[in-house]
C-alpha cells in the first residue's frame, strides 16, 4: 500500500521553520529517516523551543544549528525546508522562500481565509515551490480505503466524528481567529475536509454550525464545536462531519456506507463487512503514522528535484479553502468564485480578481 521511497541521488540540505509539536514529532524524525537528507538548521521565535528540541534530539546538538529567525535558515544554503508555524505567519515566510526559489513543504491551512488563500496561490512561482501538507493522501490505510470505495456500490453517506477531551479546550494563538483563521473546522476539521474531497469531489450543499461555549472564564473567538452537513446533487451521497474539543472522549475516525458494503476507519483500522451478512471482507490494524510522514516528504521531494509542480496540491487546498469559507461564511464572493473557476483552467486565468482580491486587507474573518 506504502510507496516504495525514492532517493534524490544527492545530500539535500534541510531547514525547518517552527519547533511545534508538529515539527518535533512527525517533521524531524521522518527528515532523520532519510539517508539523503541533512538537517543543517531550524529555526523559532522562541527560545524554549530551541531547548526542547535539543533535549529531544541531542545527537542533534553540535550538528544543527537553531536561529530565532526563520531569514537565517534562507542563509545557510538549504535545499529546502519544512515550515510549521502559526498561521498569521504563513504569508510573509512563504513569499520569503518563493523569492529566493527554495522549495518548502508548509503545514495546513492554505491560508487563514479564502481571501488570503487567493492571495497566497497569487504569489509569483509559488506553485514551483510550495507543497501544502495533507497527510492522509499518504496514509496506507486511507489510499487502500480511497481505493476500495467503488466495491461497496452505490454510495449513501459518509460520515466523520473527530472529538477530543481537553481540560482547556484552546490555548495560545488559536484563541484568537485573526491568527489562525478559526478553530476546529480550520483545524482538526481540515484534513477530514481533504479526505472527502479527495474520495467525493466537492459537495454541492454545505451547512455548518458552530459553537465556542466549553469554557466561561476565558475568552476566545475561536469555534471549539461543530456540525457539517453535506450532499451531492447528482449521486445522492451526503453526510456529516462532527468535530469537537471538548466531548469527554476522544474518537476520530469514519464510516461509508454503500449498497453492497460498509466501510469503516481511522489512522490506525480500516474495516470493510458484507453489508447484508455483517461479515468482514477486509481488515486491517496498524499504526502507520511513520510511513505516512515517510510517503508526504517522499512525494514532496521527488516532485522538486525532478522539476514538476505543486498545481494539483493547490488546487486541492484551495477546495478545502472554498469548502471552509461556506462553513464560516455561508457563501462566495464573485471574485472567488472567479478565481477558483480559474484556477482549474489555468490558461484563462482571471486576472482581474486576483487583483481585486490581493488590493484588499487579506486574512482578517
Amino acid at each position: 500500500m506504502s510507496s516504495k521511497l525514492r532517493f534524490s541521488g544527492k545530500t539535500l540540505r534541510a531547514g525547518v521553520i517552527g519547533l511545534g509539536r508538529q515539527s518535533v514529532n512527525d517533521h524531524v524524525p521522518a527528515l532523520l529517516r532519510r539517508k539523503d537528507v541533512e538537517l543543517v538548521c531550524v529555526s523559532d521565535v522562541n527560545v524554549n523551543a530551541h531547548e526542547n528540541f535539543y533535549k529531544t534530539f541531542p545527537e542533534l546538538k553540535d550538528k544543527v544549528k537553531a536561529f530565532e529567525d526563520f531569514q537565517d535558515v534562507i542563509k545557510e544554503d538549504v535545499d529546502f525546508v519544512v515550515v510549521a508555524i502559526p498561521h498569521d505567519q504563513y504569508f510573509e515566510v512563504s513569499k520569503t522562500l518563493c523569492q529566493n526559489k527554495i522549495p518548502f513543504m508548509k503545514e495546513k491551512p492554505f491560508a487563514r481565509t479564502l481571501d488570503e488563500t487567493i492571495a497566497m496561490a497569487s504569489i509569483d512561482g509559488i506553485e514551483k515551490y510550495c507543497f501544502i501538507c495533507t497527510q492522509r493522501r499518504f496514509h496506507p490505510l486511507y489510499e487502500k480505503a480511497q481505493e476500495a470505495l467503488d466495491e461497496l456500490g452505490k454510495l449513501a453517506s459518509f460520515n466523520a466524528t473527530y472529538t477530543l477531551n481537553l481540560p482547556q479546550s484552546v490555548s495560545g494563538w488559536r484563541k484568537f481567529s485573526d491568527v489562525c483563521g478559526g478553530g476546529v473546522i480550520i483545524d482538526m476539521g481540515y484534513h477530514i475536509i481533504d479526505q472527502l474531497i479527495w474520495w467525493f469531489g466537492y459537495p454541492d450543499d454545505i451547512h455548518a454550525k458552530i459553537s465556542n461555549l466549553s469554557t466561561e472564564d476565558d475568552f476566545y473567538d475561536t469555534e471549539d464545536s461543530a456540525t457539517i452537513v453535506f450532499s451531492y446533487y447528482e449521486t445522492g451521497l451526503q453526510g456529516s462531519i462532527i468535530l469537537s474539543r471538548c466531548t469527554g472522549v476522544k474518537v476520530e475516525g469514519y464510516q461509508v456506507a454503500g449498497s453492497k458494503r460498509f466501510m469503516e476507519g481511522g489512522k490506525a483500522q480500516l474495516l470493510v463487512k458484507d453489508r447484508v451478512s455483517g461479515d468482514p471482507i477486509y481488515s486491517d490494524e496498524k499504526n502507520y503514522s511513520e510511513e505516512m510522514m515517510d510517503n508526504q516528504l517522499d512525494f514532496f521531494i521527488d516532485t522538486f528535484t525532478h522539476g514538476r509542480n505543486f498545481e494539483k496540491n493547490h488546487l486541492d487546498n484551495l477546495l478545502n479553502m472554498k469548502f471552509i469559507e461556506r462553513c464560516y461564511r455561508n457563501k462566495l464572493s464573485k471574485d472567488q468564485t472567479l478565481f477558483i473557476n480559474a484556477y482549474k483552467h489555468r490558461d484563462s486565468m482571471v486576472k482581474q480578481a486576483s487583483d481585486s482580491l490581493l488590493g484588499e486587507s487579506h486574512g482578517i474573518r
